[in-house]
């Protein structure tokens, strides 16, 4: 079964993202283990059983908010309902939190960023990149400000040369029970020259297309090298629903103005999925 880790520190964009971490795991069929990163009230220490194998000793919120509304809505669900885990992150430290999203093989973390810088958000920008650079599984950024629809469109953004394969299969496998379209945008890197239109469609037919089956998977080639322009050209022009980057590849620094922040830069108003390098 898979496990969505969601990190919780009880803001508007912490909720907004558990809504669509939500959504995600009815449809994937995937269970929910909240992370709390702050302390809210007392906490009392109990054993966590179901989510993350074993009994590991832990303490969680007596009023977990977060929880309370998730488990609300699967009151409401009619098919699918995932088991919604509490844990407090507020006493670990950034190392350990990786090693447990490693040791329980978590398949995605979630976490919600602000509409606008906020120093209690500033915190833990830096805490997001240490867990990137430490995890195996992609990280989810869902902006404030961002729509929680069901997927549509998911666009893997890489050169088609280094485009790798477990990204574009994790995108299909997650964009079926969606029914969503996986498009992998061919960028060239800065380095490199352009693709032929043609050719590059070749090779994405050899390399991409027969080793993963997936009626929605497609291809296109931006010929924009301002990574800005394409960006907009992906989101907007495309109607994209979220957008898919490996962590310190290519264009990764351009895209995110160098590094994680505790917010995303302006023009990214749709969830960005991180893959791990």
């Amino acid at each position: 079964m898979k496990t969505i880790f969601l990190i919780n520190d009880n803001s508007a964009h912490a909720k907004h993202a558990a809504e669509l971490a939500y959504n995600i795991a009815c449809k994937v069929q995937a269970n929910i283990l909240i992370g709390n990163i702050v302390k809210t009230g007392r906490v009392v220490s109990v054993k966590e059983k179901t989510l993350i194998g074993g009994n590991i000793e832990t303490t969680v919120e007596t009023t977990p908010d977060l929880r309370k509304h998730l488990q609300n809505l699967n009151t409401e669900a009619d098919s699918f309902k995932p088991i919604i885990g509490n844990i407090n992150l507020a006493d670990l430290s950034v190392s350990d939190i990786s090693q447990l999203i490693n040791k329980h093989k978590i398949w995605m973390v979630v976490k919600g960023t602000p509409a606008k810088h906020s120093l209690r958000s500033e915190s833990h920008s830096a805490n997001i990149n240490f867990v990137l650079n430490k995890i195996k599984c992609p990280v989810l950024l869902v902006p404030e400000n961002s729509v929680v629809n069901d997927f549509e469109r998911m666009i893997y953004m890489a050169d088609l040369r280094y485009c790798q394969l477990h990204v574009v299969r994790f995108l299909t496998e997650m964009a079926d029970p969606f029914g969503a379209n996986v498009m992998v945008a061919h960028l060239s890197a800065k380095e490199l020259p352009n693709m032929d239109r043609e050719y590059s469609h070749s090779v994405f037919r050899e390399t991409i297309c027969r080793s993963i089956r997936y009626d929605k998977l497609f291809f296109d080639n931006i010929q924009e090298r301002d990574v800005r322009k394409a960006v907009d050209i992906l989101i907007n022009g495309m109607s994209t629903d979220l957008m898919a980057l490996v962590n310190h590849q290519f264009h990764f620094e351009e895209v995110v103005n160098g590094q994680i922040e505790d917010t995303l830069p302006p023009y990214i108003n749709i969830p960005l999925l991180i893959f791990p390098n």
